[in-house]
């Protein structure tokens, strides 16, 4: 018994597990974030504040898991774009904030990944190794 069988299996898993996150992407909110929270009760927010005078500085980025709006601020888990801890309990004012994204599964996208790595998968389980094999 050959072991192409076995590779043709594990190149699919590899690429379903390294493409499927395409299916998805950050989305800026139109709303405002307190309506974002309280109408879609997202998981996971992702914040930009610009710090600095008149909104000209530095922009930073972080997650805020299991959020919160009240009037003026929003709050949760606050986590960095990395690896680095989270400070729980975290908020910050509505105003500070240059824009709120919500991550957004994309029915569009899932089909065209799931179409490719269709006819992939079957031109891979397709492919006569055997014949390879032999010439060689």
């Amino acid at each position: 018994m050959h072991a192409f069988p076995r590779i043709r299996r594990w190149v699919s898993v590899v690429l379903l597990t390294v493409l499927l996150p395409a299916c998805g992407s950050w989305q800026v909110e139109k709303l405002s974030p307190q309506e974002v929270i309280a109408k879609r009760q997202p998981e996971e927010v992702r914040v930009v504040v610009v710090e600095g005078v008149s909104g000209r500085g530095r922009e930073t980025r972080y997650r805020l898991l299991s959020p919160w709006a009240t009037a003026d601020s929003i709050g949760g888990t606050r986590c960095g774009m990395g690896e680095e801890e989270c400070i729980p309990n975290y908020r910050t004012s509505v105003a500070s904030l240059s824009r709120l994204e919500v991550n957004r599964f994309d029915v569009g996208e899932t089909f065209w990944l799931v179409a490719i790595l269709g006819g992939i998968t079957a031109l891979i389980a397709s492919a006569d190794f055997d014949n390879v094999i032999r010439l060689q």
